[in-house]
């Protein structure tokens, strides 16, 4: 063990035989072995409760080599570098605190917890003190006494067994917002057992923190909730990173800009991407890189979900492989979003769309194969357009789904005259595209198909619409025209004509808006509504691709005079965020006094926006139980306003929200023995805390029900279930974690659902 400075040289033996270091004898206090486990809570983590720590005093470098057994905290102070390349037993309220200024550098090492008691025992933190009104350092640079703190993991070392493995935040046993924004670069690293591996407090400027090659595991009977989450933070980027059966999330991003950017793989979590945002223009999220081959692309597989995103400004999912998931990508809220070559495999739903709005939300030359539904759309998605999808699967290939409250609605011209639709839908199916059975009209808004010539491939027209002569119908229209064949499935695509993003272009949507609601209004057609929603479409993407270049240069300026210059809903909620992003509270107050309040989404947008700005605004905010309540309640709506009030449960209170399986009524899967969902498996509550209820229908017999926990593949439970409709399941002694409800029928399997114990 190489040092500087005196009596920081002395080696101490316990009576275990582990080698340890401190500044004196009485630095040493008794080691427990069996103490109460931590458990993480993000953003307001516990200080450490021992007295002394073991310093590493300003200017000094030091190389801890041997290994150690601490009874202490570690404090690396401003000016000084901790190098750890041997192994420290933790103790299970330790904490490792880096100063601004200051760099820890784990190379090769390994942070442990000294209790050995159980897997659930955990010490505190690497806590790393970052400045908030300050660009970060480089990494790999001397630091100035007031940058931010760095903590670097590199050459295969190892943090196991912590609360939290690292966080962007000086834990001292208050809120210390000013000490947020801290670096942490992770190459070729594993976070093992942690309750979350990385913690990202808010950080205004661009954030240099990067994960290379980074593990996050769980072993068996681990405490690994969450492998990183961040908040409010714009370039964290992943790249060759693995996340293997996290609890709950493999990344939990709130409004936050970060790219998952290739050779990533999250398996085995409940959720393996969640990205939300509270407020309009807030987050923004881009997994995989266009044209990516092989494992290069990005895998989510074995998830509950692959991604979640809720009322996200933008996101893009491009070349990346999802495969046997409840959901692939599952997108909500006021949210938009281009999804393009990417397969989906073996899921309930390849992906869902739930009540996104008018925002534009295109997938293209996606391929299904062995779903249950291809794309399920889910109330109001106005937006959505398909292209070029190749459909494979064994339900349908389209399934819009309508609300009690809200029809189910698409784009209402997919294609138009001269421009055909070239998509590939499944074989001898009757219904590829399905629309809801819901009453009255199917619940559904009808829409215009435009196809090629089908003698082309039979594959390219869709069956059964309202003005064909077959059975069952589903609420749309077969338009056959000429088009041409795309060829945009070439990547990196061919050089074409972009889209026109510039203010004059964002004029001219405008006036062609006024000019076709007026011909509207003297003449209704479904024709001309469809031209008008479409324009409305096409002025929301040209608006929020504008408001990202201002903002990419923080010109927030330009991003409000062009808010104000059409005050229609859309920018006034838009106006509303770019307020809260610049920490304008008091005005964007004024804005939510003022708001018109015509429909309920308005009234939703303006209560979840007054406990959003009160929540920004004080720092140790604490929402209330009419606040959660009212919150609840809109986060149940079929309303775009939803995600928003979703995002901040999630954010106050840890509440997840996970997506609703298509309700296909009686339908069940094509395939005998199939171990895709069939949908007559129900299980409630999920998360389960205590019992499970679980209904099961319609009754047979030689029936059997099992709970598998897939981390391990052992069964939990095997119950038998002939003639029930209905039985109570006890999971409060089970151990936390994700597990497969299993319905079997005569020995095969029928149904399964995805189920997470979480006490």
């Amino acid at each position: 063990m190489t040092t500087s400075g005196g009596d920081r040289n002395t080696l101490l033996e316990d009576d275990a035989g582990c080698i340890h270091r401190n500044l004196a004898i009485s630095n040493l206090r008794r080691f427990v072995d069996c103490e109460e486990a931590y458990s993480p809570s993000p953003l307001k983590a516990s200080s450490s409760s021992t007295t002394f720590d073991r310093i590493v005093s300003s200017n000094d470098n030091e190389l801890w080599d041997i290994d150690m057994r601490l009874y202490s905290n570690v404090t690396v102070k401003t000016g000084a570098t901790l190098t750890v390349s041997c192994k420290l037993l933790m103790p299970m309220d330790g904490m490792i605190k880096v100063e601004r200024g200051a760099k820890l550098i784990v190379e090769g090492g390994t942070i442990t917890r000294a209790n050995t008691c159980s897997t659930a025992q955990l010490w505190s933190a690497i806590s790393v003190a970052g400045n908030l009104t300050r660009a970060q350092p480089n990494p790999s640079a001397a630091l100035a006494p007031d940058d931010a703190g760095v903590a670097i993991f590199k050459n295969q070392g190892i943090v196991e067994g912590a609360n939290i493995g690292v966080t962007t935040q000086r834990i001292a046993g208050v809120f210390e917002p000013e000490y947020w924004g801290s670096v942490v670069d992770v190459n070729d690293f594993t976070f093992r057992d942690c309750g979350i591996g990385a913690l990202f407090a808010p950080y205004r400027f661009p954030d240099g923190s990067q994960f290379n090659k980074a593990r996050f595991t769980r072993t068996a009977g681990g405490a690994s909730l969450e492998g990183v989450s961040i908040y409010g933070t714009n370039g964290i980027v992943f790249e060759e990173c693995t996340f293997t059966n996290m609890s709950q999330h493999g990344i939990r991003a709130w409004d936050a800009i970060i790219t998952v950017k290739q050779k990533n793989k999250i398996s085995g979590s409940a959720i393996g991407l969640l990205a939300s945002a509270s407020s309009p223009l807030s987050g923004q999220i881009q997994v995989g890189v266009l044209g990516l081959q092989g494992n290069d692309r990005n895998k989510f597989e074995n998830n509950v979900v692959g991604i979640r995103a809720t009322s996200n400004s933008n996101v893009e999912i491009f070349s990346n492989d999802f495969d046997n998931s409840n959901f692939d990508i599952a997108i909500n809220g006021t949210t938009k979003s281009a999804i393009t070559d990417n397969t989906f495999k073996g899921s309930a739903a390849g992906n869902q769309f739930d009540n996104t709005g008018y925002n534009k939300n295109e997938n293209l030359c996606n391929s299904y194969t062995g779903n249950t539904v291809g794309t399920n759309i889910v109330g109001q998605n106005v937006g959505f357009l398909f292209r070029q999808e190749d459909f494979s699967v064994l339900g349908h290939d389209l399934f819009i789904e309508g609300l009690a409250t809200n029809p189910g609605e698409i784009s209402h011209f997919q294609g138009a005259f001269g421009s055909a639709r070239w998509n590939y839908f499944s074989t001898d199916k009757p219904e590829q595209i399905k629309t809801s059975t819901v009453s009255p009209n199917n619940n559904s808004v009808p829409f215009w198909y435009f196809h090629p010539d089908q003698v082309i491939d039979a594959r390219l027209k869709p069956r059964c619409p309202l003005n064909e002569t077959c059975t069952p119908k589903s609420n749309f229209y077969n338009i056959f025209t000429d088009g041409y064949a795309y060829n945009d499935c070439v990547f990196p695509p061919p050089p074409g004509n972009p889209p026109c993003i510039s203010e004059p272009c964002l004029e001219a949507i405008r006036l062609a808006i006024v000019q076709k609601d007026a011909e509207y209004h003297q003449s209704p057609t479904d024709a001309l509504l469809a031209e008008l929603q479409t324009l409305i479409t096409e002025r929301e993407f040209v608006t929020d691709e504008l408001i990202r270049e201002y903002r990419a240069i923080d010109d927030w300026l330009s991003v409000e005079t062009l808010l104000n210059e059409d005050p229609n809903p859309y920018n006034r909620r838009r106006l509303v965020g770019a307020k809260l992003e610049q920490r304008l509270f008091e005005s964007a107050g004024v804005l939510l006094l003022t708001f018109p309040q015509i429909t309920a989404d308005d009234q939703y947008f303006v209560e979840v926006q007054t406990i959003n700005a009160a929540r920004l605004a004080d720092e140790e905010f604490a929402l209330s139980v009419e606040q959660e309540s009212l919150l609840s309640d809109i986060a149940e709506t079929a309303s775009p306003e939803a995600g928003y009030a979703q995002t901040l449960l999630g954010i106050l209170t840890g509440r997840v929200f996970m997506p609703k399986l298509p309700d296909l009524g009686e339908e069940r899967g094509a395939e005998p023995g199939s171990v895709l969902l069939n949908f007559d498996l129900k299980a409630s509550p999920n998360p389960a805390d205590d019992l499970l209820w679980v209904r099961v229908s319609p009754s047979a017999n030689n029936r059997t029900l099992e709970l598998v926990s897939p981390a391990t593949g052992r069964l939990a439970l095997s119950l038998p279930v002939s003639g029930q409709e209905a039985v109570h399941i006890p999971v409060k002694q089970l151990p936390e974690g994700l597990y497969l409800l299993i319905l079997r029928e005569s020995g095969a399997i029928v149904s399964r659902r995805r189920l997470i114990v979480h006490h």
